[in-house]
C-alpha cells in the first residue's frame, strides 16, 4: 500500500492489536487455534505429508526390501535439509516485501524461542499484500521439493517428504498470521513493522 504509518490514523485507520515479536509464537498459536480454511488447510496438508511419509517408509521395508540404517539416515536428512532452508525461505519473504514496494528489509531471530522472521520497516501491506509475502515461500520451495520427488529413487524421496513435512510445519508463523487477517477480513486489516522496537502493529478501517 502507498500509505505511511504515520497516515493511518488520519485515513481512519485505528489500532487494533500489535505484536511483540519476542511473543511470536504465543500470538500464532492461538490464532492456528481458529478455525478457518486457512488453519484446517494447514493442518490437514501437515497431516497428509506425515502420513505420506509413514507409507513411503512402510513401502521401503515391505516391498523395497530396505535397510533400516538407510531409511533412518535419509528421513532424517530430510530435516537438516529443511533447516538448511531456512535462510533461503526468509530470503524469499524478503524479495516478496521487495517485489511489493518495500524499501528497508530486514531479518530477526531468535534462536532460544526458535522463530526466524523477514521484516519490512514501516511497510505498510493489505490482506492481499500480506498473503503474497506470507505464502510465497511456502508456495516456491514446496513446488521445487515436489517436482524433485518424482525424479527422486525411493530413499530421497523418503528425504523430500521429510523435508516437505517439517518445512511445512515450519511455516506456521506464516500461516497463523495469514489466518489472524483471515479472520478480521471484514474489518479491512493492515500491518506494519517498526523493527527498531522489534513490534508489528495491525490497523483495522
Amino acid at each position: 500500500m502507498k500509505i505511511r504509518p504515520e497516515d493511518l490514523e488520519a485515513e481512519g485507520y485505528t489500532l487494533i492489536d500489535k505484536l511483540d515479536h519476542s511473543e511470536l509464537i504465543p500470538f500464532v498459536k492461538k490464532n492456528l487455534n481458529k478455525w478457518s480454511y486457512i488453519s484446517i488447510f494447514f493442518y490437514s496438508i501437515n497431516l497428509i505429508l506425515l502420513l505420506a511419509g509413514i507409507l513411503s517408509i512402510y513401502i521401503s521395508f515391505t516391498y523395497k526390501n530396505a535397510e533400516i540404517g538407510d531409511v533412518v539416515f535419509h528421513y532424517c536428512f530430510g530435516f537438516t535439509i529443511c533447516f538448511l532452508l531456512i535462510p533461503i525461505h526468509e530470503y524469499i519473504h524478503v524479495l516478496a516485501y521487495r517485489y511489493l514496494g518495500a524499501k528497508e528489509t530486514s531479518f530477526d531471530y531468535n534462536l532460544k524461542k526458535f522463530y526466524f522472521m523477514a521484516l519490512a520497516n514501516n511497510f505498510v501491506a493489505n490482506r492481499r499484500e500480506f498473503a503474497f509475502v506470507a505464502l510465497f515461500p511456502f508456495t516456491l520451495i514446496s513446488f521445487f521439493l515436489f517436482i524433485l520427488y518424482f525424479y527422486a529413487d525411493n530413499n530421497w524421496q523418503i528425504t523430500l517428504l521429510s523435508t516437505l513435512f517439517l518445512h511445512t510445519a515450519m511455516c506456521s508463523g506464516d500461516f497463523g498470521l495469514l489466518n489472524f487477517f483471515y479472520i478480521n477480513k471484514n474489518k479491512n486489516v493492515v500491518t506494519y513493522d517498526d523493527t527498531t522496537n522489534k513490534i508489528s502493529f495491525f490497523y483495522i478501517k
